[in-house]
């Protein structure tokens, strides 16, 4: 009986939201789903734009670089990895003390 009550008060204690705040709620919900939408579209177009001029852009200008990167960044890492020069793995030092 004490757990019903406790949970009675509990509910009375919380503040009541309206049928037209629930309604407010869904349609910003909505409205954002729709901009989301919006937004991406317009990058999906961007990036295509950008894709076909990048043939057109010098290859060793830091735009052309750039986009590289943004466009394919897999493709850009790999390619950064060819260019440095290999490194000795460092030597790691003993976490027992003698």
């Amino acid at each position: 009986m004490h757990d019903e009550q406790t949970h009675a008060e509990g509910e009375a204690n919380e503040p009541t939201v309206t049928q037209a705040e629930l309604f407010d709620s869904l349609k910003r919900i909505g409205e954002l789903e729709d901009q989301k939408k919006a937004i991406q579209d317009e990058i999906q177009q961007r990036t295509e734009a950008l894709r076909e001029a990048l043939p057109k852009v010098a290859s060793d200008s830091l735009l052309h670089g750039l986009l590289t990167n943004l466009l394919n960044p897999r493709k850009a890492a790999a390619a950064s990895d060819d260019a440095k020069p290999a490194r000795p793995a460092k030597k790691r030092a003993s976490s027992r003390r003698k």
